[in-house]
């Protein structure tokens, strides 16, 4: 599988970013937070990176815009989640642990 790389972002959302006015760079928590459900990967990996950014910004009100953007996509940003196995039933234990104490395998 070939590594994604990043798309650039717009200039202006990359301006945005940068602003030295909150409420510009709060504001620029939206069009990432779009960007995540891209169906160009480089795009909605360049979205998770501006956002990660942002969450870490010094101001209260970005950070936590962004933070909640983040949880809000938490699948877009983490991926699909692993399917989960269920564990054998109760009755299996009973016939595994039967096939292995007949074999000798886990005594001590």
């Amino acid at each position: 599988m070939v590594p994604v790389k990043p798309a650039l972002l717009p200039a202006n959302l990359q301006a945005a970013i940068i602003s030295v006015f909150v409420g510009v760079r709060v504001d620029a928590v939206r069009e990432p937070e779009r960007c995540l459900h891209s169906p160009r990967p480089g795009r909605s990996l360049a979205a998770e990176q501006a956002l990660r950014k942002l969450a870490q910004d010094d101001s209260r009100q970005v950070a936590t815009a962004a933070s909640t953007a983040i949880r809000n996509t938490s699948g877009a940003v983490a991926g699909p989640a692993e399917p989960t196995v269920a564990p054998p039933p109760p009755s299996a234990w009973h016939s595994m642990a039967a096939a292995l104490s007949r074999t000798g395998v886990g005594s001590l």
